[in-house]
């Protein structure tokens, strides 16, 4: 088994990430906000340190998710509107996400009469990053992603061990449980029209997908989409790195006897650039035999790293497994260690430069 950690080349024309800066509320520039509420204290904290100033954005766009579920929405709001007198709730559905696809187009059709877009995706779903970062791909001016990083995640290692200790001692295989620590079960693999592709639909398939504490998302992936081989993606955690090891231990069963896996390889949580360029290179060496398939299941920062591999390819497939329920009790700090951005002074012009710099063909 291939297992080690990529030392990546970066290019310059992907913006390196950074830690945030505070908004100049002296700056003329027009702003749009995209935001999501979340159950998480963190939800809050980049919003938080910003000035209170009812200008600071010309606009804000809260997402709120559908169903309803526990969270600091009021709150959210109640910030946003410190800091700008025009708010705007778009619901999310997270099992229906097509449908959110479809009211960002309305929204999105005067986008360039901002300056600078700025979206914190600090408790978004993979799969409302994806929309995002793919629905504003022909914005051309200022873009800038926001990211709060805890200090500590859900599941802890005391509740990963006790985890596994009962799955151990269960000797019937048909009464196992599968792991389920920061999320439970799968209800629905979902595509929407942007995230989309038919090309290559009739060759063989390849599955790129990332691990995490639920492990019927990959197995329920590998069920719906039948690929010819799997490629692994994991994530580092310097000061957790327990959890490397143990998303490994908890798919254990299909790295060990599954004929199609191919390899894991491991990055940083922050490292979206080299995620980037391993898509990159499974991309350059495969897509003229099989259709590119990637599944964003694992950290937020990497979801980032797919939408950019989207953006540049239009024939990548995007598939991805919504978890029945959430695990919300210890989900993450409310501590953050550090808040994190990454700016491109010209969205769809970067996107452009990054996909020759790649030799791409999107």
């Amino acid at each position: 088994m291939e297992m080690r950690m990529i030392e990546t080349n970066k290019m310059k024309r992907l913006p390196l990430i950074e830690e945030a800066s505070r908004i100049d509320e002296k700056s003329i520039s027009t702003r749009l906000l995209i935001i999501s509420e979340g159950f998480e204290s963190r939800s809050l904290s980049w919003i938080t340190a910003q000035p209170k100033n009812s200008s600071l954005f010309n606009e804000a766009w809260v997402c709120k998710y559908e169903p309803s579920k526990k969270s600091k929405y009021q709150d959210m709001i109640q910030e946003v509107s410190c800091r700008t007198n025009n708010v705007h709730t778009i619901e999310f559905n997270r099992f229906s996400p097509t449908i959110f696809e479809q009211k960002l187009n309305n929204h999105i059709s005067q986008i360039d009469r901002f300056d600078e877009i700025i979206i914190d995706i600090t408790v978004m779903s993979k799969i409302l990053i994806m929309i995002l970062l793919c629905s504003l791909n022909r914005y051309n001016k200022k873009l800038t992603i926001i990211y709060s990083e805890p200090i500590t995640w859900s599941p802890s290692l005391e509740k990963y061990n006790e985890e596994v200790s009962k799955r151990n001692i269960c000797d019937n295989d048909s009464i196992l449980t599968y792991f389920g620590l920061s999320s439970v079960g799968v209800y629905d693999i979902v595509k929407t029209p942007k995230l989309s592709s038919i090309v290559m639909q009739n060759s063989p398939s390849i599955l790129i997908a990332f691990l995490s504490f639920n492990e019927q998302l990959l197995t329920v992936l590998l069920n719906n989409t039948n690929p010819e081989s799997i490629f692994l993606i994991n994530t580092i955690n310097e000061r957790e790195t327990w959890r490397e090891e143990a998303t490994i231990d908890i798919h254990k069963n299909i790295i060990n006897t599954s004929p199609l896996y191919e390899s894991i390889q491991n990055y940083k949580l922050t490292d979206y650039i080299g995620v980037f360029e391993k898509i990159a290179k499974i991309y350059q060496e495969n897509n003229y035999s099989n259709r590119i398939i990637i599944s964003p299941t694992g950290c937020k920062l990497h979801a980032v790293a797919c939408a950019l591999m989207k953006n540049c390819c239009s024939d990548i497939h995007v598939e991805y497994p919504i978890p029945n329920s959430y695990i919300f009790e210890g989900y993450s700090s409310d501590e953050i260690y550090k808040i994190h951005q990454i700016v491109f002074n010209s969205y769809m012009d970067d996107m452009i430069s990054i996909a020759e710099e790649y030799h791409l063909n999107g």
